[in-house]
């Protein structure tokens, strides 16, 4: 988003969807168990994961307020819902990796609230993100010069745990990045359907 130089704002600001610690901590051992199978990547943070529903980035007073509007028409127009994270995959394959990620069953009512989400950003006289949605978390980085066999992800992915997720809240973000990882510091946050 573009920023008046003189305007006050914040960096690295996106919006998504919490993940439970009890979640974090069955993320956390798969990690662990794929360490010893993938060796050199970069693990995320158990205790950083989320969903990314859109990353804003640079972000100024004026527009926070416009995606805090937007944040609460979602809230009116959503449910609760229930998502497993479930599977493995590479980003953007397995030639070339760069992200290793978990995916969600079912992915629809994430993607509809991905739409009701654009539809509301619309509404508030901001543009949506201009990328395709595709509902993953990340749990590993690659390290540059890696690569895994299909074959390799498959194998790994039949002991990915299966996990639940409930879709209540979203948050908005603001991310510092230091030499310890990255430290998300929530702005704002609504409950779906209250």
């Amino acid at each position: 988003m573009m920023t008046d130089k003189n305007t006050k704002a914040l960096d690295r600001v996106f919006l998504a969807i919490p993940v439970a610690t009890s979640t974090q901590q069955v993320i956390a051992a798969f990690q662990s168990r794929l360490a010893h199978s993938l060796g050199n990547l970069h693990w995320t943070n158990p205790d950083t994961l989320h969903l990314t529903l859109q990353f804003f980035g640079r972000t100024t007073e004026e527009n926070l307020e416009k995606i805090k509007a937007s944040m609460l028409s979602v809230r009116l127009r959503s449910k609760p819902f229930n998502v497993a994270i479930s599977g493995l995959g590479i980003f953007p394959n397995p030639r070339w990796p760069r992200v290793l990620w978990m995916g969600f069953q079912p992915g629809e009512p994430l993607l509809e609230l991905h739409d009701i989400w654009a539809q509301a950003l619309i509404q508030a006289g901001l543009p949506p993100a201009d990328r395709p949605f595709s509902p993953h978390l990340t749990i590993g980085r690659f390290r540059q010069g890696e690569s895994v066999s299909e074959q390799r992800l498959t194998d790994l992915a039949k002991h990915a745990p299966v996990v639940p997720l409930t879709v209540d809240n979203l948050v908005l973000y603001e991310s510092h990045l230091s030499r310890r990882g990255a430290k998300h510091i929530p702005i704002h946050q609504v409950t779906l359907g209250s």
